[in-house]
């Protein structure tokens, strides 16, 4: 006996049995996904085998393709995109592992991945020679700043 079941909910199972004479005998019993099944033996052809509950189904899938093909179709899948988008100082603690761009009130600017935050500093994680390192900006120092943020359309 072997059962092979797949994901839409379909199934086969295959039974093979010896008879006294020696002789094998194979049933083959398939499940479709609207729960139709079919027998097949070896010798004798086959046999259809409806339930009530396959013909229900069969008539809602029938109802259910016909609304189907009048509806509207599925959504198209949404664009992403990357933007940098203007962020008050004092709220960049919620933007934590964003990059950020930030200009001083004395005209320097920085380029970095917020790393951290506080209400009165935040710490940039900027690429150097030779690695990255953590520098430290005051809030009250900050003229402008903006942070790369996922837009979906």
């Amino acid at each position: 006996t072997s059962t092979i079941t797949n994901p839409d909910g379909s199934s086969v199972q295959t039974i093979t049995t010896t008879g006294a004479d020696g002789q094998q005998t194979t049933v083959v019993t398939t499940r479709d996904a609207s729960g139709n099944i079919t027998v097949q033996t070896d010798g004798d052809g086959s046999a259809t085998i409806e339930s009530a509950e396959s013909e229900e189904s069969a008539e809602s899938e029938e109802s259910a393709e016909s609304e189907e093909s009048t509806a509207t179709q599925a959504p198209p899948k949404k664009r992403v995109r990357y933007e940098f988008l203007e962020a008050y100082p004092e709220a960049l603690g919620e933007k934590i592992g964003l990059q950020a761009r930030i200009r001083m009130r004395d005209g320097r600017e920085h380029e970095g991945v917020v790393k951290s935050a506080t209400e009165h500093a935040l710490q940039l994680e900027k690429r150097a020679t030779g690695g990255r390192m953590l520098f430290p900006i005051k809030v009250k120092d900050i003229a402008s700043a903006t942070v790369r943020e996922r837009i979906e359309e």
